[in-house]
């Protein structure tokens, strides 16, 4: 079977959406990236009254901060990175960041090592979403020249987040401390640290919301394969795994 590659033609700077509206892309990206380390570093602040009220060891502790949200983070990033090629990067992101603050605000409901544990994985899983789908996304809303100054704002969100972190966190657990006992059907009374986390993660919603003020933008940079069969478009990270195909067939 013959084989023919052809890339798609250079895209002309005024193919792309206005400069305006690609910024505010990436701020809005870079909002969720800020908001994804408050819900992560917010565990680190609360580590002492947590241990005292579970009665948790050293290595609960340890598994709760890292393995939990760290090994889903990690490895889920592959499959939904590949998600990210074919469905609505947006989508994907509005999702993930619905779920890591509803599980951030879970942690605050959680009574028990296990229901605390469940609660960081789902935080891990929602957040392996945002760094492919996003920058995959700032990569059709800017042209090549002009793509590193934007990637660069958006990882600004890693030292943004971990400062505003430690700032809002140092606030809310401030502001619990003050509070009178606050006690929810279903759940019972609910300790200062618990509230934090409710007050740390479900404002993290309305950049959710955010996520549905963006539009998908038009996938760029990729290689046409053509077949005696007809011609089909695939990515360019995609392009080594079908010729290997090809070449089988």
């Amino acid at each position: 079977m013959s084989t023919r590659l052809q890339a798609d033609a250079p895209t002309a700077p005024d193919d792309y959406p206005q400069p305006a509206y690609a910024w505010y892309v990436v701020v809005v990206l870079t909002l969720g990236y800020i908001v994804s380390f408050l819900d992560r570093q917010i565990f680190a602040l609360l580590v002492q009254p947590i241990r005292h009220d579970m009665g948790l060891s050293d290595t609960q502790v340890s598994l709760i901060g890292g393995l939990a949200f760290a090994l889903f983070y990690t490895f889920l990033g592959i499959p939904i990175g590949r998600l990210a090629d074919r469905r609505s990067r947006r989508a994907i992101i509005a999702t993930g960041i619905t779920i890591w603050c509803v599980m951030t605000a879970a942690c605050g409901l959680a009574h028990n090592y296990w229901q605390l544990f469940s609660a960081r994985v789902g935080v891990g899983v929602g957040e392996a979403t945002l760094n492919p789908s996003a920058l995959s996304l700032i990569s059709d809303y800017f042209p090549r020249e002009k793509r590193g100054r934007a990637i660069s704002f958006y990882n600004m969100g890693v030292s943004l987040g971990v400062g505003i972190a430690n700032i809002i966190g140092a606030w809310a657990i401030a502001l619990t401390s003050a509070m009178a006992p606050i006690t929810l059907p279903l759940v019972g009374a609910l300790r200062p640290w618990q509230l934090v986390f409710l007050l740390v993660g479900l404002p993290g919603l309305v950049v959710a919301l955010l996520m549905f003020t963006v539009r998908e933008p038009r996938r760029r940079d990729r290689v046409r394969i053509g077949v005696a069969d007809g011609q089909h478009l695939i990515n360019n990270q995609n392009l080594r795994f079908q010729m290997s195909r090809y070449s089988k067939g």
